[in-house]
């Protein structure tokens, strides 16, 4: 049998990547910010599809998430949390032509716990949501955190968490 080489491994992450973040087809509506009648339940098959993309700093994340929405057909949100003042990370991602929301100066798994919530409902309570939303954690982050609020939330669906690292580095910091 032959070993995969690094390429073919990049290959195979990036296509269950993008299988993990195929979400329900558009809702057909042109005003992105219409929302549904809060009322109306939608089916577990029509939840907002969730992903969290997780990892230190420096792993690579932002320039994955930007790579993603160079290269997917897929309408992402992508929701950018930087603890610090200045979010250098939203501003690449925006350049993406991407939806994105950015919450900075805490953690959205603890201090921005609630803003988070927030705006996972006011997403999913769009007539035409984005067809996948991708929450890019800061480095520190606890992704279960982030996890547990998405499943406590009516209407969204936990996709996976995708933890990038620094192939190259991990070796290195390893105790």
């Amino acid at each position: 049998m032959k070993a995969l080489s690094d390429a073919d491994h990049r290959e195979a992450a990036w296509e269950i990547l993008l299988q993990t973040l195929g979400g329900p087809p558009s809702q057909g509506s042109d005003l992105e910010n219409e929302r549904i009648d809060e009322t109306s339940h939608r089916s577990a098959e029509d939840a907002l599809s969730v992903t969290v993309l997780t990892g230190f700093l420096g792993a690579g994340k932002t320039t994955l998430l930007c790579r993603l929405l160079e290269q997917t057909p897929i309408r992402i949100t992508a929701i950018v949390n930087d603890v610090a003042s200045i979010n250098v990370d939203a501003a690449r991602i925006r350049s993406r032509d991407a939806e994105t929301i950015e919450f900075q100066n805490g953690c959205a798994c603890c201090a921005l716990q609630t803003d988070l919530q927030e705006a996972l409902e006011e997403i999913s309570l769009r007539k035409r949501r984005p067809q996948a939303v991708v929450i890019e954690a800061s480095g520190i982050a606890d992704p279960m955190g982030i996890a547990q609020t998405v499943a406590n939330i009516r209407g969204t669906a936990l996709d996976g968490i995708v933890t990038v690292v620094d192939a190259p580095s991990f070796g290195s910091n390893v105790i």
